[in-house]
């Protein structure tokens, strides 16, 4: 008896670890299941509120422009036979954006995220959808008008600049640059969701009026998605296109010029500021720049030379010299003119690039 004791002991001790597992793959099993029909129910209850929002919003839009004539005579006469088997048209709303983003051709169906209004509680509503064309980002907004009639749209996407070399000048230089050659878009420099300065924002706005037909609406945003992604490929072209600053930042004028204070074994006090045409004066602040011309500057102490000009002035509006038109940054273009004709040089060894490129 003893020794079948001991024999059943050790079966039943091993038997409780692979018991005790199953239960425990069983419970995390269960909870597995549990969260996978919650988050379920969670989707689909989301699924529902959008599509009960689409049907408020829509409805808020159609009552915005007030009850149409013929619901207003309804009561006094009746519709004839034709007028009641005549199909009732649908006008431009939510409906319309929504299906001129499904039918474009530039548009990733499956990125499509919306209507999401943006100011709940307003008796007025602004929707928003968020949808991708290739890999460009982008948001459209629908609102009321401010004339009477009308809704207003806009399109948004947002450009990234990861560059360091570019200062905040250079990028708002850009933005008024697009601006000025491009009437109907609008390009900004920064974000105000963001708080960026490395950012673009691209808009583009459009009145439609109440009245068009939904599938009109549909054609005229279906060529204006196509008009805008052409917009969004321009603008980042124009981004990165290489360009030179035809004004001079802080930074630059440090780096490229040299600002002294006038001393008497200098010898400058026969030479006069091309500018005041006054004689440089013991004491007197300077600017010299890269090509050797000299111009008066004024420093802290603006309270004691208030009576000179200041040739920051001029370059902060034009980097060149006024005398000679030399740039003071012209070392720099020397060394990205040498570094550009240098690259060729060294791939020419090989040979490899040159047939790559033919």
């Amino acid at each position: 008896q003893s020794s079948t004791s001991t024999n059943v002991r050790p079966a039943q001790a091993g038997k409780m670890p692979s018991a005790q597992s199953v239960q425990w793959c069983a419970m995390v099993a269960v909870g597995f299941l549990a969260s996978e029909a919650l988050q379920r129910w969670r989707r689909q209850q989301s699924l529902a509120a959008v599509r009960r929002e689409q049907i408020d919003f829509e409805e808020m839009l159609s009552q915005e422009a007030g009850p149409s004539e013929g619901a207003q005579s309804s009561a006094e006469a009746k519709p004839t036979s034709d007028e009641a088997s005549k199909p009732e048209e649908k006008l431009f709303g939510l409906r319309t954006l929504l299906e001129a983003l499904q039918v474009s051709e530039l548009v990733t169906t499956e990125t499509i995220e919306g209507p999401f209004q943006l100011n709940p509680g307003e008796q007025t509503p602004l929707v928003c959808f968020q949808f991708k064309m290739s890999h460009f980002v982008c948001k459209v907004y629908l609102a009321a008008g401010a004339e009477e009639g009308t809704r207003h749209l806009k399109l948004q996407t947002i450009f990234e600049d990861n560059r360091n070399s570019l200062i905040e000048e250079h990028r708002y230089f850009m933005a008024n640059e697009w601006n000025s050659s491009k009437p109907y878009t609008r390009l900004q420099c920064g974000s105000r969701d963001r708080g960026q300065t490395n950012v673009f924002t691209l808009e583009y706005d459009l009145l439609c009026p109440v009245q068009l037909p939904h599938y009109s609406g549909v054609h005229l945003l279906a060529s204006t998605l196509r008009m805008w992604y052409t917009s969004m490929m321009a603008c980042v072209l124009h981004i990165v296109a290489p360009r030179d600053l035809p004004f001079a930042t802080h930074t630059m004028i440090v780096e490229n010029t040299l600002s002294v204070a006038v001393r008497e074994e200098d010898g400058l006090q026969n030479e006069a500021c091309p500018i005041c045409l006054e004689n440089f004066q013991v004491g007197d602040k300077v600017r010299r720049l890269p090509c050797m011309h000299l111009f008066h500057v004024v420093g802290g102490e603006a309270s004691l030379q208030g009576r000179h000009c200041n040739i920051d002035r001029h370059l902060v509006l034009d980097k060149q010299c006024p005398i000679c038109k030399t740039p003071i940054d012209i070392m720099e273009q020397v060394e990205r003119d040498g570094a550009q004709r240098a690259q060729p040089a060294v791939s020419q060894p090989g040979g490899s690039a040159q047939g790559g490129e033919q």
